[in-house]
């Protein structure tokens, strides 16, 4: 009744300085390059590891492999007759 606004509309003006907004927009964008070159390293340096170990345990079953082929007898891999 008093001819008072009781919710004033919000000012289009914010707060923040030009800085701030300067820091932002420089920032987030550098900080998610860091987070996904930290997590390609972090999965790459995973899969090196995988691989390293299945080269690993892959080179006796590659040599015994092929001393179980050298022991099989011509006859027995063509019919055996």
């Amino acid at each position: 009744p008093d001819g008072t606004i009781r919710n004033p509309p919000s000012t289009a003006v914010s707060s923040n300085s030009l800085l701030e907004d300067v820091a932002i927009i420089i920032g987030v964008p550098f900080a998610l390059i860091l987070v996904g070159v930290g997590i390609t390293m972090a999965v790459y340096g995973q899969f090196n590891a995988r691989q390293e170990d299945a080269s690993t345990t892959a080179a006796p079953l590659e040599a015994e492999m092929v001393v179980v082929a050298e022991l099989v007898e011509p006859d027995d891999v063509k019919g055996g007759s």
